[in-house]
């Protein structure tokens, strides 16, 4: 039965200031709104709340991440329950909320709910803004705030605008205590603007030393540009006053770190963030079918352009959980979705892996590419066998050269070969963390089909130096065990009960990794398998079943469980994605991804196979021998799927699917 976010709790998984995305919204604790979807419009570029949520916003763009209340801004009382994260130098930092301030507008503190007569909260996808309305009737007049934020996406800076109206008669005093500042300094020379100093505390003790400080700017100023302000420097920061005349007025409080100097003011920050955001979404899925299926799809896309650097740790920065670590989300799920919609970020992020692999690939991944996991995670073999695989793929897609993708199968291989035991019935890797992660397991599935797959693609390639280490390559790839019952279907690994597991592990043989079992093995460990995750597991298991769904060619069934794969995980406020539906721990970027790979791998078919065999019905030709095809399973639900502007080796094309037909056009068009 298909989840209804608004009715369900929602279900965690594992655990440089150089550019900033737009604005997003982030859920901490996992308390649910009692909303009505028909509260408010579903919009297929926007998300509208009439009722506030008591789970802060979270807006960042995958190096900085902040959190907001429903005012929009952070309160001091607030402030535990809100802060800021910083990706600097690949190490995960919390600070000071800068958005922290009090706020008094006459004798209202706009940030107190109780007294809201109306409140709207919209995010606009194409634009990363956040506004809310807040409204208090006051002696039977209406006095309004609004509250407008976003993160500019390249740049470390952010933008707070609010603007009072008032229609009382009598003058009203607008005071801002910019409590988040912090040792502020006025600059010399420049009225309305003061340097301060923040103190980031490393989120993962041992990865950095003590505690660091980081310079930044902020810039207030208002409009009417005639209105006299009153600024003094405190002990906390900045205390901003202006005397209100009843009329409307918009202060602007612009934040910077380390680049104060690159946008002088709020005008050249908006056009700086608006030209960003309207080159990103000319690169767009276009759903002819339900509006709330566009706007999840869109939100998607959304919220991977805003939590995404070139670490890729499962929550970017929206959360500490995983401390900013990087795991095999990013090569198995993310970099999948990233290489067609942020090429560039996507060549970074695999270049990031690259760089730090030799030998044996961390489950989990520090700043410098080192292995921070648990002893028993650190038996994760296939997470080598990930990172050779996407390799693989980078390479077709024009990231990597062909010598370092044949070196990572090659390394790789050399792991695997390294870590098995030869027996009676073969090469068997022992005691091994499968996916099905929580015991150490003999011969798990998809271990062994990875490194069957690096060892047949190490023997190909040049980087084997000689025939011999190819030939001993091939016989290794050739005697891999794999595990299977007595009717010769494929189990998840020695032992296997078939009774649960917390999330998808042998179906990742059938995708994203492709085994080419027979159609009959293939369909029959889908319908083993589909029902056993638990359903209090992660967020992939069922984008994972309805993107195999998909190749099986069964759509209806697909599209459910792709339904499934987003319905139980959203959060309030504004299409968060929780990485458990009984959770609240947000943005799960990994889940985001899962989706998106069933919308573009599952029902508009993409495939990056052999460019050998017939002919296709749409294909394009990559690097490597591979072709990238269309073999779509539309749901019924949809009349059309379009992947607009997608950027392949350097030009751009149209994917386009039907109920009649598919096609691949060359244009953003």
């Amino acid at each position: 039965m298909q989840k209804d976010i608004w009715k369900r709790k929602a279900t965690g998984r594992k655990g440089l200031i150089g550019s900033i995305a737009a604005l997003t919204v982030l859920s901490a604790c996992s308390k649910q709104v009692e909303q009505r979807p028909e509260d408010a419009p579903i919009d297929g570029w926007s998300s509208t709340l009439l009722t506030p949520s008591s789970t802060p916003a979270y807006v960042g763009n995958g190096n900085l991440g902040l959190r907001l209340p429903a005012a929009g801004y952070c309160d001091p009382a607030d402030e535990v329950s809100s802060p800021a994260f910083l990706l600097l130098r690949d190490r995960l930092y919390k600070f000071r909320n800068p958005l922290t301030m009090s706020v008094r507008f006459g004798d209202w503190n706009p940030s107190g709910e109780q007294s809201w007569a109306k409140y709207r909260d919209e995010l606009d996808f194409r634009t990363g803004v956040r506004t809310v309305h807040l409204v208090e009737n006051a002696r039977g007049e209406m006095r309004r705030v609004r509250v407008s934020v976003r993160v500019h996406p390249i740049l470390n800076s952010v933008l707070l605008k609010m603007r009072f109206e008032s229609p009382l008669d009598e003058p009203q005093k607008l005071s801002i205590q910019c409590v988040g500042a912090g040792e502020a300094a006025r600059v010399p020379g420049d009225a309305d603007r003061f340097r301060f100093m923040a103190e980031l505390q490393p989120v993962s003790p041992g990865e950095a030393s003590g505690t660091e400080r980081i310079q930044g700017e902020l810039l207030i100023s208002s409009r009417p540009e005639q209105r006299s302000w009153s600024l003094t420097e405190t002990e906390s920061g900045l205390r901003a006053e202006a005397q209100l005349e009843g009329g409307a007025e918009e202060v602007e409080l612009l934040v910077s770190f380390d680049n104060g100097s690159e946008l002088r003011n709020a005008e050249d920050f908006d056009a700086s963030a608006n030209d960003v955001w309207r080159t990103r979404w000319k690169t767009d899925i276009e759903v002819d079918g339900p509006a709330e299926d566009q706007r999840a799809v869109r939100s998607f896309l959304y919220y991977l352009w805003s939590n995404s650097s070139e670490k890729l740790p499962p929550m970017g920065v929206s959360h500490d959980r995983y401390k900013g670590h990087r795991f095999w989300d990013a090569e198995a799920w993310m970099l999948p979705v990233l290489c067609f919609i942020d090429p560039e970020l996507a060549e970074r992020a695999t270049q990031w892996r690259l760089k730090r692999t030799n030998g044996k690939v961390p489950w989990e991944a520090g700043a410098d590419g080192e292995e921070l996991a648990p002893p028993e995670f650190q038996e994760a073999y296939h997470a080598t066998g990930w990172v050779a695989w996407w390799a693989h793929r980078a390479h077709a897609l024009g990231f990597i050269p062909a010598d370092d993708a044949d070196r990572a199968a090659v390394n790789a291989a050399n792991v695997f070969l390294e870590r098995a035991s030869k027996t009676q019935r073969g090469w068997e890797i022992l005691k091994v963390e499968s996916p099905d992660e929580g015991r150490l397991r003999n011969n798990d599935l998809v271990t062994n089909l990875l490194a069957k797959w690096c060892a047949e693609r190490a023997a190909l390639t040049g980087a084997a130096r000689t025939a011999e280490d190819a030939s001993t390559f091939l016989a290794f790839a050739e005697g891999i065990h794999v595990p299977t019952d007595s009717s010769g279907v494929p189990i998840t690994y020695e032992g296997d009960a078939l009774k649960g597991y917390q999330q998808a592990a042998a179906l990742l043989a059938l995708y994203p990794l492709e085994w080419p079992f027979s159609a009959a093995t293939s369909e029959a460990m889908f319908d083993r398998y589909k029902g056993l995750a638990w359903r209090d597991g992660p967020a992939m298991s069922d984008s994972i079943h309805a993107t195999i769904a998909c190749r099986l060619a069964r759509r209806d069934e697909a599209y459910r469980l792709w339904k499934e794969s987003w319905t139980a995980f959203l959060r309030e406020p504004h299409l968060l994605f929780a990485e458990r539906a009984d959770s609240g721990d947000a943005y799960f970027s990994t889940g985001a991804a899962g989706c998106l790979q069933t919308v573009i791998y599952g029902f508009l078919g993409v495939r990056l196979e052999p460019a050998e065999g017939p002919p296709p019905r749409a294909s394009k030709p990559l690097d490597g021998g591979v072709r990238l095809t269309l073999n779509p399973c539309l749901p019924s639900e949809w009349r059309r799927v379009t992947f607009k502007n997608v950027p392949i080796l350097g030009k751009r094309y149209t994917l386009e699917a039907t109920h009649g037909g598919v096609s691949i056009r060359e244009g953003g068009e």
